[in-house]
């Protein structure tokens, strides 16, 4: 699923977003964001899922000054 640049914070689904989604909400292009990744920059914390790598939530929503807000 990749996310609308313009979705909010607070819009974001419970599941842990992709890089892509969570460098669009940050203003970080798609390379530079892997390229944080691999250099140990991205400003939150990624984990490897099989192949994929994921963003947390929770820290994302933390390093944007968002209240963690469960969704339904």
């Amino acid at each position: 699923m990749r996310m609308d640049p313009q979705v909010a914070p607070h819009e974001l689904p419970i599941t842990m977003p992709a890089v892509p989604d969570a460098s669009s909400i940050l203003g970080i292009g798609r390379s530079t964001a892997y390229s944080m990744l691999q250099d140990g920059t991205f400003p939150v914390r990624v984990l490897k899922v099989g192949k994929r790598y994921r963003v947390s939530r929770a820290d994302l929503l933390d390093f944007l000054g968002e209240t963690r807000v469960a969704k339904a």
